[in-house]
């Protein structure tokens, strides 16, 4: 299986394959840009998929192709001895690479919150310049939590009490998929033989991107 990866206290993993084929409140104007995509049901009815077993391209922290001023480079992030591109969800970063052949790739991500805060890491993903379909506009990373231990706590009715829980740093592998849970398998996206770029957009919370896999 053929490997894209992006350095970020995100690894991302692009898997390559070759083959034919081409929450932050939204405003009106942008519900109406993400409903009007195609959803990823007929993405995937559009495109034939033939595996590959060849190439690996990788995507540097190092070598972005545009980010955001607020976007951050974090040298051994939280300790976990790796450098990442910290995307804050007012941020983006980009990256240009060159497939060799027509092919699609799943999109891989080891992660890890670039900041304590409540919620879920969001960001939207575009291919070449735009959304390829309407689940890439919000995809979803849980963020890594521990709880207390020892003895619980009793409530009054005699009833232990769930201990409180504290947010941890450490490195989660996430393959892209369909935050609703509607589409159980990774995304697989599509590309033509040719230069392309790759997008993320921040939308909630800091995702920190990191490396190659």
């Amino acid at each position: 299986k053929s490997i894209i990866s992006a350095v970020i206290v995100i690894s991302i993993v692009l898997s390559l394959f070759a083959g034919n084929y081409t929450v932050e409140a939204l405003t009106t104007a942008d519900t109406g840009s993400i409903n009007s995509l195609i959803t990823y049901s007929q993405y995937k009815e559009k495109n034939s998929l033939t595996p590959d077993t060849e190439g690996k391209i990788a995507l540097s922290v190092l070598n972005t192709a545009e980010k955001s001023a607020d976007v951050t480079l974090e040298k051994n992030i939280h300790k976990l001895g790796k450098d990442a591109i910290v995307i804050p969800d007012t941020g983006f970063v980009s990256w240009n690479f060159t497939a060799e052949r027509d092919c699609a790739y799943m999109l891989r991500i080891t992660y890890t919150a670039g900041a304590a805060s409540g919620g879920n890491l969001e960001f939207k993903l575009e291919l070449d310049g735009k959304i390829p379909f309407k689940e890439a506009s919000l995809i979803s990373m849980r963020r890594s939590f521990t709880q207390g231990e020892g003895n619980f706590e009793v409530n009054v009715a005699g009833n232990d009490i769930m201990p409180a829980s504290t947010e941890i740093f450490s490195l989660k592998s996430y393959d892209v998929s369909d935050s609703s849970g509607y589409t159980g398998s990774p995304f697989v996206f599509s590309l033509k033989k040719g230069t392309h770029s790759l997008k993320f957009i921040g939308s909630r919370g800091k995702i920190a991107i990191t490396d190659v896999e």
